[in-house]
């Protein structure tokens, strides 16, 4: 967990980033998707599959985005669990 891992000052204990960073790579230069919320999604899924973690918060940003009124950017934020995917519990056997 990343509170062992930060009170231990252990590597070992939480998730490879570099590996993070290659998944959610390979989301975003997959399928096409025409919501901010579709490429959230698909992004908690994977990363809630395959690198053990528990829930995950992941936020997408995207720059010039063309609307009415002038904005930096639109963004989708969403909050997931391993449980809102049906993925079993870590160290469960999978349902």
């Amino acid at each position: 967990s990343l509170q062992v891992a930060a009170r231990e000052d252990d590597p070992a204990q939480t998730v490879d980033y570099g590996e993070v960073v290659q998944t959610i790579t390979r989301v975003v230069s997959g399928t096409s998707r025409r919501l901010l919320e579709s490429l959230a999604e698909a992004i908690a899924q994977r990363l809630l599959a395959e690198h053990g973690i528990r829930q995950i918060r992941v936020t997408v940003k995207k720059p010039r985005v063309p609307l009415p009124v002038p904005m930096e950017y639109a963004a989708v934020e969403v909050c997931r669990t391993r449980d809102d995917y049906g993925l079993s519990e870590l160290g469960e056997q999978p349902r």
